[in-house]
């Protein structure tokens, strides 16, 4: 939680809440994800994604922390990172 910590200039208690809340949000996606492709979903999906990764502690967790993306099966990774690429969300 280090580097959240001194990115955001909170103490390393709160830099695990926000990761751990964080984690919750991307299992909430991946359900989604993982339990409907309709188009509908795909686009909400998307745009979630789009607009919620772009929060500089979201994106940390996703890039950077052990409860983002490593928790994540491949295929929703890939669907993730293509949304952020595609949309040109920076990296961390």
């Amino acid at each position: 939680y280090e580097s959240l910590a001194n990115e955001f200039g909170i103490d390393s208690v709160e830099a695990s809440r926000n990761e751990w809340a964080n984690a919750v949000y991307f299992w909430m996606y991946w359900g989604q994800w993982s339990s409907s492709h309709e188009k509908s979903d795909l686009v909400e999906l998307d745009h979630v994604i789009t607009k919620l990764f772009s929060l500089p502690g979201i994106r940390h967790t996703w890039d950077i922390s052990p409860v983002g993306k490593v928790f994540m099966d491949e295929e929703f990774v890939q669907f993730v990172d293509g949304i952020l690429e595609r949309n040109s969300v920076p990296a961390v």
